[in-house]
C-alpha cells in the first residue's frame, strides 16, 4: 500500500515541535470523550500544538506573500476567515482558530475509530510499519523516513540539519508512546482513504479520470540547468552570463533541429566540469594553496548543470533477471524534471511556465515576469516538455503519481465525510484536564 504521508497536512500535520504540559496534572487523564473514543490530555496537547504550528505557518506565508517581515510576529493579533485562511477581514482569532481546529481533529480521530469498529477494519502491516518508522524518525531525527533515508544514504546525520522532536516532547510531558498513537491515527486515515478511493475501493476512481487530472496538474520534461554563479555562490560577470545565454540559445537550436537531449546534456555537463576545474585551478594559484582531486570534484559537482528533480530523488535503476535474460524496467534519466500545480505532491513555482511549453520543443525558461536575463535561482534553464504517458516510460509515472493524484482529487470529499461523521458523535470535555493547555502558553522553544 502506497504512502500518503506527504499529503496529509489537512488532517494530520507533521509540523509538531513541542507540546505544552502544565502544573501537576497527569498526562494520561481524559481530556475528551467523543463517541466511544477517549483522548488524554497528552494527546490533546499534541494536536493543539500541531494546529498552532499550522496556523503560525499560514500567518508567516501571509506575511511573506504581502512582503512583510516574519521576525518577531505576534501571532495572536491575526485572524482567520471561514475558509481557514489568514485575512484582514477575518473574524476568528488565532487562539480560537487553533482551539477549534484541535477539537475538529480529535473528532476526526473518533470518527475513524467508529468506522474501523463498524466495518471491522484493521490497518495493514505495511502501512502501520511506515507510520511507526516515520514517528521514530521524526522523534529522533526531526524528519520523515524518506528524508532520513536520503541523508543517511549520503552519510549524513539528519539530526544535524533538523531539530529532533523528541527532546521537545519529553521536556513538555509527552511520551513517545503518545506520539506513536498520533501516528497510529495517521495510518488509519491513510488506510481508510485507500479502502474508499483506491483502485479496488468502494468509490474507486477510473484510470482515465486519474490520467486526465494528472495531465492537467503536472508537467514532465527534460531539463538542463546552466549555473550563473561560481563555486562560491557569487554571480558571474555580465559578460560571462551573456556568453552562457548565447550557449543556451545554441543548445535550444540544436535540440529543435533534432539532436538528442542526452547528447546536449552530456556536452553541457563536461563543459561545466571543465569550467569549474579551471576556476579551482585559478583560485589555487592566486591564493598559493594546493588543490586536491576531491576538492576539484566537489567544486565540479556544485556548479555543474544538475537537475534537482523530485522525480529522480529516490529512484534507483531496476531490473529483473529470468532464465539468464535481463528485463529492464524504465527508470528516469538524471535530467527528467517533474513539476506540479499548487497543492500537488510535486508543487513547483515553475509549473505555469513549463506547462505552457509545446511537447517536444526546447525553450529557455523565463522568469515569472518574462525577463530572459533574470535568473531567480541562479540557473539558465532549458526545458523540453514531454508526454507524461509516453509508451517509452511504460507505467512509471502513472504508478508514481497515482496515489497522490487520487488524494488530490478526493481529499475534500474525504475530509468532509470524516468531519460529518465526527460532528455526529457526542462530545464531553473535562475542563479540569484541558484548561491548563492554553494556546497562548504553548512552548515553541526549549528553555
Amino acid at each position: 500500500m502506497k504512502k500518503l504521508s506527504r499529503l496529509l497536512a489537512v488532517v494530520l500535520a507533521l509540523l509538531m515541535i513541542a507540546t505544552a504540559f502544565v502544573g501537576c496534572h497527569e498526562k494520561d487523564e481524559i481530556a475528551f470523550t467523543i463517541g466511544d473514543s477517549k483522548f488524554t490530555s497528552a494527546m490533546y496537547s499534541c494536536v493543539l500544538f500541531s494546529k498552532a504550528s499550522e496556523a503560525r505557518n499560514k500567518i508567516d506565508t501571509f506575511l511573506a506573500d504581502n512582503k512583510q517581515s516574519t521576525d518577531k510576529v505576534k501571532y495572536s493579533n491575526y485572524k482567520f476567515d471561514d475558509k481557514g485562511e489568514v485575512s484582514a477581514t477575518g473574524t476568528v482569532s488565532y487562539n480560537t482558530y487553533v482551539r477549534n481546529e484541535t477539537v475538529k481533529q480529535l473528532k476526526t480521530f473518533a470518527a475513524l475509530d467508529k468506522i474501523f469498529k463498524e466495518k471491522n477494519l484493521t490497518v495493514d502491516t505495511e502501512t502501520m510499519n511506515y507510520a511507526m518508522i516515520d514517528a521514530e524518525c521524526m522523534w529522533y531525527y526531526g524528519c520523515d523516513y524518506n528524508t532520513y533515508y536520503q541523508y543517511a544514504s549520503m552519510g549524513y546525520d539528519p539530526s544535524q540539519v533538523f531539530p529532533p522532536y523528541g527532546p521537545y516532547f519529553e521536556a513538555n510531558g509527552v511520551a513517545y508512546s503518545t506520539y506513536q498513537k498520533y501516528y497510529n491515527y495517521q495510518a488509519m486515515y491513510e488506510y481508510y482513504f485507500t479502502y474508499t478511493y483506491g483502485k479496488d475501493g468502494e468509490k474507486a476512481i477510473a484510470k482515465d479520470d486519474i490520467v486526465k487530472y494528472t495531465n492537467e496538474h503536472h508537467v514532465l520534461g527534460d531539463m538542463i540547468q546552466i549555473s550563473t554563479k561560481n563555486s562560491k555562490g557569487d554571480n558571474l560577470s555580465s559578460d560571462e552570463i551573456k556568453k552562457l545565454e548565447e550557449l543556451a540559445t545554441k543548445y535550444v537550436e540544436r535540440l529543435n533541429n533534432g539532436e538528442s537531449f542526452q547528447t546536449i546534456y552530456d556536452e553541457e555537463t563536461k563543459r561545466a566540469e571543465a569550467a569549474s576545474k579551471a576556476e579551482s585551478s585559478t583560485s589555487s594559484s592566486t591564493s598559493s594553496t594546493t588543490s586536491n582531486s576531491s576538492n576539484a570534484s566537489s567544486n565540479a559537482s556544485s556548479s555543474t548543470s544538475s537537475t534537482t528533480s523530485s522525480t529522480t530523488s529516490s529512484t534507483t535503476s531496476t531490473g529483473t533477471t529470468s532464465s539468464g535474460t535481463e528485463t529492464k524496467k524504465y527508470s528516469p534519466e538524471a535530467y527528467k524534471y517533474l513539476a506540479g500545480d499548487k497543492g500537488t505532491n510535486y508543487e513547483s513555482d515553475l509549473f505555469d511556465r513549463l506547462y505552457k511549453g509545446e511537447v517536444g520543443k526546447a525553450f529557455i525558461v523565463k522568469t515569472a515576469d518574462d525577463k530572459a536575463n533574470d535568473y531567480e535561482d541562479g540557473y539558465i534553464k532549458i526545458f523540453v516538455k514531454r508526454d507524461l504517458f509516453d509508451k517509452a516510460y511504460e507505467d512509471y509515472f502513472y504508478n508514481s503519481l497515482e496515489t497522490g493524484v487520487r488524494f488530490q482529487m478526493k481529499k475534500d470529499e474525504y475530509n468532509s465525510t470524516l468531519e460529518t461523521a465526527g460532528n455526529a458523535l457526542k462530545l464531553t470535555e473535562d475542563k479540569h484536564a484541558t484548561e491548563p493547555f492554553s494556546v497562548a502558553d504553548i512552548k515553541f522553544t526549549l528553555e
